[in-house]
């Protein structure tokens, strides 16, 4: 007997096992041999619906349990605009099980877009109108979507300083020339330009306990875009507002 007729005979049993192991693959793959039936979502959410997600995964049970790709499925779902990661898995033996986690929101941006606590943009599905993307309370940013980042961190920088004065900021807007205007809780807009900004806003914090606080309500705007003062527009019955200037010298 030849050395290549004893080496065949030799890895027949091999080969009959690899082909046993093919079409045990083939077979197990089928659909209808290991059907999928549940979803099991363990998150608990806040702004998505664990009916959403299985309504949308649903077709992908029909591939069988071990038909079905788990890393195209964890695509989809990390596709899904308010998700921020995911896992999933198989669980023996029938159901799909997925875990994730959401989008944590800090402002609406734009008209249509919402800014996370981690400076990304994102577009969810609206719901009736643009301005219900998020509930009441949240501030509205707008600018160049490249500089959301930075928005972010200028956001929070304001916030510390008007912290103590018990102010919060409703909008935030920045210019495709990049000057900064806030609307302040108290319904007051600041203009701040793109020049040193936080010492603007410094000089504001300096004047308001005692200068503005007391004409809240008759105050429309302040223009902080001067070197040594502030110049206030004043809320008035005509289309026009009265302007008038604190200067540096007057604090």
């Amino acid at each position: 007997m030849s050395f290549s007729l004893r080496l065949l005979i030799a890895m027949l049993p091999l080969g009959l096992a690899i082909g046993g192991i093919v079409s045990l693959l083939f077979i197990i793959k089928q659909p209808g041999r290991f059907p999928l039936r549940v979803i099991e979502i363990q998150s608990e959410l806040k702004w998505m619906s664990s009916e959403a997600i299985t309504q949308i995964l649903s077709p992908d049970l029909e591939q069988g349990f071990f038909g079905i790709d788990v890393e195209a499925i964890q695509k989809k779902v990390n596709h899904l605009p308010w998700v921020s990661n995911s896992t999933v898995q198989r669980v023996w033996p029938d159901r799909i099980s997925v875990t994730l986690t959401e989008q944590n929101p800090l402002a609406r941006f734009g008209e249509k877009g919402v800014l996370s606590t981690e400076g990304k943009i994102f577009y969810p599905e609206l719901r009736g109108s643009e301005l219900n993307i998020l509930p009441a309370g949240y501030p509205w940013f707008t600018g160049p979507e490249k500089m959301a980042t930075e928005m972010l961190k200028q956001y929070l920088d304001f916030l510390e300083m008007l912290s103590p004065l018990g102010l919060s900021i409703a909008e935030l807007h920045l210019s495709e020339e990049g000057s900064y205007k806030i609307v302040l809780d108290n319904g007051i807009a600041i203009i701040l330009g793109k020049a040193a900004i936080n010492e603007r806003m410094g000089r504001f914090i300096l004047v308001y306990p005692n200068q503005l606080k007391k004409e809240i309500q008759r105050i429309a705007y302040l223009d902080l875009r001067y070197t040594n003062g502030v110049a206030i527009g004043w809320k008035a019955t005509t289309n026009s507002a009265i302007t008038n200037n604190i200067s540096s010298g007057a604090y």
